[in-house]
């Protein structure tokens, strides 16, 4: 049998789990403030722990410029004007091929027009390809740089 407890509303005596007071007809006559309170704290919790497994495991999937880097890229200087929202940038030599290399944390918010522009066939920079893979942008003379890059 259910625990019986006081209507939080009119004090009648309800089970704990009742959905309405058969006396002042209130919904969940048996939570009180203190049950709300640690409902809400887990829920907060639960979802504060979502968001951080979710982070943890986003951040495993981020390629850092150091791993392009072991992956051959030789760095010759970097961007002093980076592209917007971009953590870093890098002009070097990747495969034979003179590419442009920006990090992100977050590519949602890369304009990624603004890249395919950059690698369009009349574009003034020379280059031939625009790829993105995880969060690094790839703007290349040729086009073996991206295929490298999609394999990190």
């Amino acid at each position: 049998m259910a625990k019986l407890v006081k209507c939080r509303n009119c004090e009648y005596q309800v089970a704990r789990t009742a959905n309405n007071c058969v006396q002042c007809h209130i919904k969940n006559p048996g939570l009180t403030t203190t049950d709300h309170f640690i409902n809400t704290l887990c829920f907060a919790a639960l979802l504060l722990g979502l968001m951080l497994l979710y982070k943890i495991s986003f951040n495993d999937q981020l390629i850092q410029i150091a791993d392009v880097e072991a992956a051959g890229f030789e760095k010759q200087y970097q961007r002093q004007t980076l592209i917007e929202n971009a953590e870093g940038g890098w002009v070097g030599q990747w495969k034979s091929e003179r590419i442009e290399l920006y990090q992100f944390t977050d590519t949602v918010a890369v304009d990624l027009e603004f890249f395919s522009k950059r690698a369009a066939p009349d574009n003034v920079n020379g280059w031939n390809d625009a790829c993105i893979h995880k969060n690094i942008i790839l703007l290349s003379e040729g086009h073996n740089a991206c295929q490298t890059l999609k394999q990190l």
